[in-house]
């Protein structure tokens, strides 16, 4: 996501239309089985404060990708709703000091 468009408060659809956009070209230039995404919701790189979560990261499950890495970054309840909305294969990790145990 950018900096400059959360700072913004731009519309979710302008900031995720990048990941939206590209999956699918990367996909159909190389293939699923070569294509994955990792999302880490709620982790607030760079200061950015993410207050829409479930509503941008359940808008971003881009079809085709081989899988879908999703950071432990936010709480419980939201990783359950993505889990539910991203169809497919989907690997967990946790990050250091955010997020769910797991």
């Amino acid at each position: 996501m950018c900096v400059f468009a959360l700072a913004q408060g731009a519309a979710i659809r302008n900031r995720i239309r990048f990941a939206v956009e590209a999956v699918p070209a990367t996909v159909e230039a190389v293939g699923g089985r070569q294509t994955s995404i990792r999302l880490s919701p709620g982790a607030g790189i760079r200061g950015a404060t993410e207050t829409d979560v479930p509503e941008m990261y359940i808008g971003l499950a881009p079809p085709g990708p081989a899988y879908v890495h999703l950071g432990l970054t936010t709480d419980d309840d939201v990783l359950i709703g993505l889990r539910r909305a991203l169809p497919g294969t989907l690997t967990q990790a946790k990050v250091a000091g955010l997020g769910s145990a797991g």
